[in-house]
């Protein structure tokens, strides 16, 4: 008898288990779709923000700092578009007759979001420099750039002066 119900145990245990075991993955897999599900939509163009520094010549970080504004005027049409097959489409308003629209896919991480360009010459690049977050329904590029590429030879280096360069870009469904 005590065989039995010492089985009985055991066997209801492991029944026990298995179910909390499968619906701890079940909820996990839930929470991956959900963060999927936050992301898919058209995303627009929010705001800028900037923090530059450059003691030895403050004109230029408050400049550079301008043009960053400026900029924003521009970026006030870019949209991005997260599909549920993992691409993407990011579109800039028309310049000069000229929209500027790209593709490419993307893959989610927790918060983390990576795309990738399918153009050779890509705007993306310069957006995907730093990182890609989702947080609580925004979606926010970041980039701390103390460096440059020139574009003639394509070797890095490093913007004289400047000992902080941080942009923050957010976009909101």
């Amino acid at each position: 008898m005590k065989k039995v119900n010492l089985f009985l145990i055991g066997l209801i245990t492991l029944f026990t288990l298995n179910i909390g075991l499968s619906s701890c993955s079940k909820d996990d897999d839930d929470k991956k779709n959900d963060k999927q599900n936050d992301i898919v939509g058209l995303w627009k163009f929010s705001d800028v923000t900037v923090d530059i520094e450059n003691p030895e010549n403050p004109e230029l970080a408050e400049m550079a700092e301008s043009m960053f504004q400026l900029a924003a005027l521009v970026l006030r049409g870019v949209t991005i578009e997260f599909k549920t097959d993992n691409t993407f489409i990011f579109s800039t308003p028309s310049i000069g007759g000229i929209n500027a629209t790209e593709t490419g896919t993307y893959s989610l991480d927790g918060e983390k979001v990576t795309m990738k360009s399918n153009e050779e010459d890509s705007q993306m690049d310069d957006l995907s420099e730093g990182t890609i977050t989702l947080k609580n329904g925004v979606l926010i590029f970041e980039a701390n750039s103390l460096n440059d590429i020139d574009e003639e030879t394509g070797e890095t280096y490093k913007d004289e002066g400047f000992t902080k360069y941080d942009t923050r870009m957010t976009f909101k469904k």
